[in-house]
Formats: structure tokens, C-alpha cells, sequence
């Protein structure tokens, strides 16, 4: 199982809250291309991507790469913030006072403004995307989708799927932030997952330096 970060967006260079909306910047489609490069050399047999379109840009430069098509699932989407602070910068007094509110609440089943989710909501949805990946009946399975979301999702398979809400989120934000179009690598076996790789971007380096290399030639 790998598990991708989407390419640098506008919203990442900008450093503000995200819509579903927000696209890769230039820089994200170089990299999304990079990671398509280092899967033509992966026995990859499906691409299952967020319908985000900074996940759905990513895994499309894959798809093209691979010839497969990019199967889409709302499990994987990123974690939801209230529709109020989607476009607001980072460091804003309006962001700080949300980035409180939130982190104040994000283990409260109650707390869901404006549409933003819990760590309940999303704790169902990481159920499903186990459930979905465990049956899955190819062996080699690329997954696009978002860091937030995906730091709570390997800490569950990490405490081997069990529903540790406190456990779960001291393990998250110890992660380091992954970087864009980062790979992590898991093996599913015997009902078990094994992290065999963590945030793995050096393909995007030797992609940069490869295009580099061939616009002084």
C-alpha cells in the first residue's frame, strides 16, 4: 500500500485553509509528474484517490503514467474545517481563534460548525478506507490523499486499527508534517500493517535536478 500526499498547492505556497476547490500550483504538478515517474518502475495495479482536486490533479499524472484509472472515494478526503475559515490565512486573528476552538474540541463527538469534522467523523471514515483497502482484491495499491488525514489514518493502522481517540492524536502530531507527493509504504499481511517506508520525497529532488539538467543541455 502507498499512501501519497497531493503535489504543492496554492493553498500551501499562500499558507491559508483550503476548499475542495483548491488546485496545484506549478511547482505541485512537477512534483505530482515526479511521483508518476517513480511508479512506472512499481508493479502498481489501482490508484484510489480523494475527490479533492489537488489529490484528483495528482493521482491524474499518475493515471497517465500507469494507464490506470483513478477510482475515487469521499473516504479519503481531507479533514473538513468550518466553511467560515476555508480561504482564510494562517496567523490571521480569525485563523488563531478557529486553530484554538478546533484543537479544544476536536476530540468532542459534538463539536461540527459550519461543517468542519471531529475526529469521530473522521474516525468513520478511516474505518471505511481500512475496510476498503483489507478487501481490496489487487495486491499493489496507490492511495492520493492529504496530510492531515493521513497522519490519523497510518496512527490507526500504527495501533493496529484499534479506536484510541487520545492515542491516536498524540501519535498524529508527532508525524512530521509530510512533504507533497511524499510516498509512505505499508505491507498488509496475515491482518496485520507494517510500515516499511515514511514520507519518502527524494524522487521529487532527482526529478527537479533531472529537468534542470536537461534545460542547460
Amino acid at each position: 500500500m502507498y499512501f501519497v500526499r497531493h503535489g504543492e498547492t496554492e493553498g500551501n505556497l499562500g499558507q491559508y485553509y483550503q476548499t475542495s476547490e483548491t488546485p496545484l500550483t506549478e511547482a505541485g504538478h512537477q512534483g505530482a509528474q515526479a511521483v508518476a515517474e517513480r511508479f512506472t518502475h512499481i508493479d502498481i495495479n489501482i490508484i484510489i484517490a480523494s475527490p479533492f482536486m489537488r489529490a484528483q490533479q495528482t493521482a491524474a499524472h499518475i493515471s497517465k503514467a500507469l494507464d490506470i484509472p483513478v477510482i475515487t472515494s469521499e473516504y479519503f478526503h481531507e479533514v473538513k474545517n468550518a466553511v467560515h475559515i476555508r480561504g482564510v490565512r494562517f496567523g490571521t486573528e480569525e485563523a488563531e481563534k478557529y486553530n484554538t476552538e478546533r484543537t479544544a474540541n476536536f476530540l468532542n463527538p459534538k463539536w461540527c460548525p459550519e461543517g468542519a469534522e471531529n475526529y469521530f467523523d473522521v474516525s468513520k471514515r478511516i474505518e471505511c478506507g481500512i475496510k476498503i483497502l483489507e478487501e481490496n482484491e489487487y495486491e499493489n495499491i496507490v492511495v492520493v490523499s492529504h496530510g492531515h488525514f493521513l497522519r490519523s489514518f497510518i496512527a490507526r493502522l500504527l495501533l493496529d486499527k484499534h479506536d484510541e481517540p487520545k492515542t491516536n492524536r498524540i501519535i498524529s502530531e508527532s508525524l512530521i508534517t509530510m512533504s507533497n507527493v511524499g510516498i509512505t509504504e505499508f505491507v498488509y499481511k496475515e491482518d496485520k500493517w507494517r510500515l516499511f517506508t515514511w514520507n519518502d520525497h527524494a524522487h521529487f529532488a532527482e526529478y527537479l535536478k533531472s529537468v534542470i539538467v536537461s534545460c542547460m543541455i
